[in-house]
Parts: C-alpha cells; structure tokens; sequence
C-alpha cells in the first residue's frame, strides 16, 4: 500500500488529470455554444486553478502561466453560462408564477441578445488557443507532481488552505446579517474556492465539506435569481409599453422577495459554518461525487 505521502502527490495529480481530460473534451462544444459544455468546462477550469496554484508554488515552472491562461477562459464562460441559468429559470419562474407571457419574451429577448454578445467575446478569447496544448502542458505538470517534495507539498497546501480560509471568513464577515447581493456574492465565490481546495486537499474534513456545498448551493440560487432580477429591471428600463413596463416591475419585485427568502435560509450557516480547520491531510480514496 501507498504511504501517506505519495497519496498525497497522487490524489494532487489526480485532479489534474481528471479536470483536463473534461476540458479537453468539452471546449470544442463550449466554443459552439452548447449549453451543458459551457457549464462542464468552466467548471472545470475551475479546479485547475485552485489545484495548479498548488502545483505552481510547489514547483513552479508552467503551472502559473498555465492558471492565467485557465483564468481568462473561466472569465469568458462566465457570462455565458450566467445567461443560460438565467433564461432556463426565467421560464420555470414564469410558469410557476403565471407571469405574462409577453412581458416573458421581452425579457428572453433582452437576454438571448445578451448571449449573442457573449458568445462572440468567448470565441475571441479561445480565438488561437489550442486546447489539446493546453491539456498536455497540464498532464505533464500532473507528472512532476509525481516527483514533488512531500514537506514542501504539505507546506505549500496548508499555506493556500489558511488563505482561502481567510478570504472566506472575510467575506461572510463584510457580508455581516443585511441582504446585500454583491457581498452575498462574495461570499459564495469564498466558499466555492476554499470547497474545491478541501475536495482536493482536505478529505479529511468533511463536515466542513458538507457546510460549504449547502452554503454555496443556497447562495448559488439566490444569485440565479438575482441574475434573473437584473435581466428584468434591463428590460423593464428598455420597455416603452406601460402595461408591459408594470408587469416587468411587478415580476422584479417578487423576485427580491424570493432573494431576501433565500438570504434568510443562508444565514445560520454563515454565522456558524463549521469547523474549517486546518487540512489533517491530502489526498484520500474518497470517490464522492463533485457537483459545481
């Protein structure tokens, strides 16, 4: 059996490994615009970054160039995929909430121009890229993880662990008890981070794990739908026909309703979100399912 140490390296690897194999395969169908892809493979750029900023300070070498590269791919799937849950929830709030059909289409319009735009500034920046390149430069930082020092793994995982723990704290501390959308985001991109650094590195931890996911899921919602809030008011500032305008307004207002319901749900876990120690250990033979 594999000592502790080079589990460690391997499940650190791992997550290399797997993270580019889904890049790879789903870039050329997120460059076309398909939906399900754009979503896959952000996520995935994700955990790239959060593993290779590991992999980078352990090393160096390609890995830092590597995660600016991801990062600006990950920002560029970012609207894209925000437009996509925002239309998707547009239409099951409007069936759910008998809203108008014609203030609906105003709205749906609004946001399929929006993701017209947004496709076309995704393609400018993977415009030249070469995914494939991309992948490997990530499979062969995968292998020199194999060769990487134990203590300086250790040392580095522990240091990333306390900084995102910060920022964390941080951000629901800034948040404070008041519903307030852009610090409420904050602090869902904190736990989304200092998530994906434990899943890799902190198996140990699962408690916390746990605290994180229903956090981040909660303030994921409310941030759908403060998305979708933000695609209505656009509308409504955009809409000449009185009544189409009322309506517009009137479906806003019920959306801000449904956020502060969500906030109120989020709270308990952000006042008291767990015991996010310091990570016991890296790596595991965890198979847990990882979700976005």
């Amino acid at each position: 059996m594999a000592n502790r140490t080079t589990q460690n390296r391997n499940h650190l690897a791992n997550a290399l490994r797997r993270s580019a194999a889904v890049f790879g395969a789903q870039i050329d169908l997120a460059r076309g615009g398909d939906p399900k892809a754009i979503h896959r493979t952000r996520v995935a750029t994700r955990r790239l970054r959060e593993a290779l900023v590991v992999t980078g300070a352990a090393l160096g070498g390609d890995a830092a160039a590597l995660r600016r590269e991801f990062r600006a791919i990950t920002a560029a799937l970012g609207p894209v995929r925000e437009l996509d849950v925002s239309r998707k929830l547009l239409l099951e709030l409007a069936d759910v909430s008998s809203w108008p059909a014609d203030a609906v289409a105003r709205v749906e319009q609004h946001a399929l121009k929006e993701r017209t735009k947004a496709i076309d500034q995704l393609q400018e920046v993977l415009e030249g890229d070469d995914a494939k390149a991309l992948a490997r430069r990530v499979r062969a930082a995968a292998r020199e993880v194999k060769d990487m020092d134990d203590s300086r793994l250790s040392a580095v995982t522990a240091s990333r662990y306390a900084r995102r723990l910060r920022e964390f704290t941080r951000a629901v501390q800034d948040a404070g008890t008041v519903y307030a959308g852009d610090r409420l985001h904050r602090v869902r991109i904190a736990a989304k981070k200092l998530r994906y650094l434990i899943e890799f590195g902190d198996t140990a931890n699962e408690e916390a794990l746990r605290r994180l996911k229903r956090l981040q899921k909660i303030l994921g919602k409310l941030h759908d739908a403060q998305m979708v809030q933000h695609h209505i008011d656009e509308a409504a500032a955009e809409e000449s026909v009185l009544g189409l305008h009322r309506s517009l307004r009137e479906m806003s207002r019920g959306l801000e309703a449904e956020c502060r319901a969500f906030h109120g749900k989020a709270l308990p876990l952000m006042l008291a979100p767990g015991a996010l120690r310091r990570p016991a250990r890296m790596g595991a033979s965890s198979r847990r399912k990882r979700s976005a």
